[in-house]
């Protein structure tokens, strides 16, 4: 089995320091440093969008569910992940 993972180049590039100045793609896979304004272009946030994805293919679930957008954001940024 091959596992392929691609980037869409939805965020953007980072240019040096300039900050992104768009925020796109899906809600379960954002990291909190996006959800809190941070625009900048950090593989920190790609680990996370990785991790999420990771977490619902061993488990079977994603790590934060609701159909409520604030509510996921909610738990996107204070939910304790128990494994």
């Amino acid at each position: 089995m091959n596992i392929k993972l691609v980037d869409f180049g939805i965020f953007g590039t980072n240019i040096g320091s300039v900050a992104e100045q768009s925020c796109a793609g899906s809600l379960r896979y954002m990291a909190p440093e996006i959800l809190l304004g941070s625009l900048s272009s950090d593989p920190k946030i790609d680990v996370w969008s990785i991790g999420v994805l990771l977490y619902a293919m061993v488990l079977g679930e994603f790590p934060f569910v609701s159909r409520e957008r604030e509510e996921l954001r909610q738990q996107i940024l204070k939910k304790e992940i128990k494994i």
